[in-house]
């Protein structure tokens, strides 16, 4: 596969991108073979890993891609999401622009997703923890979601518990103050009710927004 081929090459595969990656997106497009069209989406995600700051040309095609599936029924959503997080670690705040249209969708995941392991909500979790400071911007929308998540009970714990971390991570990093209070109220509420073996070290982490 062309896709396999180019991150082989490293940083020497970027004067073949512009013949090789419109080709890979349409071959995505074009099959109709979930295990193919999931395949090359994932060496997208490896090659951007590879080019970084290379990827620009093809910005566009690529955030139409992981918009077109980023519903819970999608077989692509997960190597989708895995691609968006991929393009916010090679381009960082040149993404900002754009999360206005994706975080909505990403955050609906988290809630959509009712299956047992919950992997697209684990996913988005986690590309969530690399858009990092791009959030500032979103936390009334990304807090208030991260915050349902770890209240939710029927949810495993293991992805509660990683809402919390998430919420910890972000507020060292983020003028948070306003959210601070409930942050804290919900993770004390998480940490007595629901105890994991090892209590998440995020507690401390809203003392010095709340004094």
């Amino acid at each position: 596969p062309s896709g396999s081929i180019l991150c082989a090459l490293e940083l020497r595969c970027v004067p073949f991108l512009s013949s090789s990656l419109p080709l890979l997106l349409h071959s995505a497009s074009a099959t109709t073979v979930d295990a193919v069209r999931k395949g090359i989406v994932e060496q997208l995600a490896k090659l951007v890993r590879v080019v970084r700051l290379h990827v620009r040309p093809y910005l566009p095609p690529l955030l139409g891609l992981i918009q077109e599936h980023l519903r819970v029924h999608s077989a692509l959503l997960i190597a989708c999401v895995a691609l968006f997080e991929e393009l916010c670690a090679a381009l960082k705040e040149e993404m900002a622009p754009h999360l206005p249209t994706i975080l909505p969708k990403l955050l609906a995941l988290l809630h959509a997703d009712r299956s047992e392991a919950r992997p697209a909500a684990r996913r988005v979790l986690s590309a969530l923890a690399r858009v990092g400071a791009q959030l500032q911007e979103h936390t009334t929308v990304v807090v208030p979601a991260l915050l349902r998540l770890a209240e939710l009970v029927e949810a495993p714990l293991a992805l509660r518990r990683h809402a919390v971390l998430l919420l910890a991570h972000l507020f060292v990093r983020l003028p948070m103050r306003s959210h601070a209070a409930r942050a804290m109220h919900v993770t004390l509420r998480f940490t007595l009710t629901d105890p994991p073996p090892n209590p998440p070290p995020s507690i401390p982490s809203f003392n010095p927004l709340l004094q």
